[in-house]
């Protein structure tokens, strides 16, 4: 494996991944993951919001993700 995987795959983070960065998607009986760049928008946003105090928005282009990020943003 690559450290990319290996990082991906400690104990720690996926339990991170799956409370944080997943939704399950009730009509369509699927589990959604957030892509790497909705994780980090979501993060990017939370961290304007909760330390800086400031305003975050999601802007993506169509079709990118933006109702399931501004979601886990929301959440």
């Amino acid at each position: 494996m690559n450290s990319t995987t290996d990082t991906f795959l400690e104990k720690c983070n996926l339990a991170k991944m799956i409370s944080k960065y997943m939704v399950l998607n009730e009509s369509s009986k699927t589990l959604m993951v957030l892509r790497a760049y909705q994780k980090y928008a979501v993060d990017a946003v939370l961290e304007q919001a909760l330390e800086h105090k400031r305003n975050g928005y999601i802007y993506h282009t169509t079709g990118s993700g933006k109702t399931l990020t501004s979601f886990k943003v929301s959440q």
